[in-house]
């Protein structure tokens, strides 16, 4: 006996694909349409392009031989060098060498005269417990030291000649230190401002070349810095020069 739920269920059944069968035909028609236009404007563009005409282009090396190369590279550096414009030349700054300048103010506005080979005293030089004297005629620079039993002995440092006139010839200055002082130390040429409070009756040492060296006075002095004084050369400070003296009377011994 056929049942009514047999009956809804077969419908349902029949239903169903009659659907999807009609689903599938939409799609395969809508899938074939979209597939033609698309093959059709490919043939199209194909068209275009086959009207277009193309030229090929076949580049061939020129062939140079060495000479020809050399003079294309030549004229090639010459239109780059007409094209440059040649850049400035800046003026080249650089530190002042103060040592040197000072130097060449003080002899440009001295008299001093200094040796080519000028150069500052490195030595050194110990003036713990040395002092000057005048023995047999010689200037003697001596070095006291005294014992542990209290006995005191004397070493001769240095030793200056003893002069009275200058030498025919005069000495050019090689190094900053030009004597040494009562005390031992050791008297620079730049160092006249330290001396100038001595007056001209005050001996403050010894020049290097053996004729001591007087405080300021307002006497003349000779192109060296230096003067007769009752048979005896000396120096005296000037208080318009800028060195204790412009160049040594006599030849200067060199210190150690």
């Amino acid at each position: 006996m056929f049942r009514t739920r047999d009956f809804i269920l077969l419908f349902t059944a029949i239903t169903f694909l009659v659907s999807a069968i009609g689903a599938t035909v939409f799609i395969q028609g809508t899938s074939s349409h979209s597939t033609a236009t698309s093959h059709e404007a490919f043939q199209q563009q194909l068209a275009a392009a086959g009207a277009q005409e193309y030229q090929a282009v076949i580049t061939t090396r020129e062939e140079l031989n060495r000479s020809q190369r050399v003079a294309q590279m030549r004229d090639k550096i010459a239109q780059a060098t007409e094209l440059r414009a040649p850049e400035p030349e800046l003026p080249v700054q650089t530190e002042p060498d103060l040592a040197t300048t000072t130097a060449e103010e003080l002899a440009a506005t001295t008299d001093l005269d200094q040796c080519r080979g000028y150069t500052p005293y490195l030595g050194f030089w110990d003036a713990r417990g040395l002092s000057v004297t005048e023995n047999e005629g010689a200037v003697l620079v001596v070095r006291s030291t005294q014992s542990a039993t209290g006995s005191s002995t004397q070493m001769t440092l240095l030793q200056l000649p003893k002069r009275l006139a200058p030498a025919p010839d005069q000495s050019c200055i090689g190094s900053d230190v030009i004597g040494i002082a009562n005390d031992g130390s050791l008297i620079r040429n730049d160092e006249l401002d330290l001396y100038s409070v001595f007056s001209s009756e005050t001996r403050i040492g010894y020049a290097l070349d053996g004729f001591p060296i007087y405080g300021t006075g307002s006497a003349t002095v000779d192109q060296c810095g230096g003067r007769l004084q009752n048979g005896q050369y000396r120096y005296e400070l000037q208080p318009d020069q800028d060195t204790v003296i412009n160049c040594f009377s006599a030849a200067p011994i060199t210190l150690p």
